[in-house]
């Protein structure tokens, strides 16, 4: 499978474990490399965007 015929959902959950493994103690080297924090800055911007409640305008 390529990278492009994954749905957002998929590559959302290949981020976060990712994130999740390359955050390990084991794996110390990781906590700083320049690829494991542009993918954070970039899964964080998409959470905050895709994440939020939407507004229905029912309530008050």
């Amino acid at each position: 499978m390529y990278l492009s015929e994954m749905t957002t959902e998929t590559l959302a959950e290949l981020t976060k474990r990712v994130l999740t493994i390359s955050r390990k103690d084991e794996y110390a080297m990781t906590h700083n490399h320049a690829l494991v924090c542009k993918i954070e800055a970039t899964a964080t911007n998409y959470m905050d965007v895709f994440d939020k409640q939407k507004y229905s305008g029912l309530g008050k």
